[in-house]
């Protein structure tokens, strides 16, 4: 008799990577880390604990390239001012001084 089992869930590894070199470090680690541990839980035969897994690899994964992404927004917002002041001539030198 063949046992009916649940396929594995998503492990989000790849995008974890992703998230750890392109966006956010500390969020892609801890991300990393539960992606990790899906296939080690569902090879045990603990699929609701897999499932949690995959799901906490996801929540972290998401909010790494969410704040990834506000932060280069904000770095180039900040590029973009920086820019903007210095061609209005502010920090220009004085000739007298």
């Amino acid at each position: 008799m063949k046992q009916d089992i649940a396929p594995m869930p998503k492990t989000y590894l790849w995008e974890s990577i992703l998230v750890t070199f392109l966006c956010c470090v500390p969020m892609g680690v801890v991300g990393l880390f539960y992606a990790a541990s899906v296939s080690t839980y569902y090879h045990r035969g603990d699929i609701k604990e897999a499932m949690r897994k995959s799901q906490s690899a996801r929540t972290w994964t998401m909010w790494g390239l969410v704040l990834g992404l506000i932060y280069i927004a904000v770095l180039i917002v900040l590029i973009a001012v920086c820019m903007f002041i210095s061609s209005q001539g502010v920090f220009k030198s004085r000739p007298d001084m």
